[in-house]
């Protein structure tokens, strides 16, 4: 399964005022970042999860982040994508 728009707001209802063209575009830099080697059959949730943590931090998450909390720091997703890297045993990761 590859992960599309309508798929991700699927998952995340949280996104879904954000324009699918956009989300498609995230989706795009998140399988640029996530090998699909290393990620094998958790891909599409690696990516979801990526997806849904760069467009928290994107001025398009503007509206889904709480009084609280700021662009720029690490999201719920982040951390969730991290815990997916952990039991892949994946370790450390640099993002250029």
């Amino acid at each position: 399964m590859t992960v599309t728009a309508d798929s991700f707001v699927g998952l995340f209802s949280e996104f879904d005022r954000i324009d699918p063209a956009v989300i498609s575009q995230w989706i795009a830099i998140a399988y640029g970042r996530c090998d699909a080697a290393l990620y094998n059959t958790r891909l599409d949730e690696a990516v979801g999860l990526l997806t849904a943590h760069l467009l928290w931090n994107s001025p398009s998450g503007n509206s889904l982040r709480l009084d609280n909390e700021q662009a720029d720091k690490k999201s719920r997703y982040w951390r969730e994508f991290i815990q997916v890297r952990r039991e892949l045993g994946l370790g450390f990761m640099v993002v250029q």
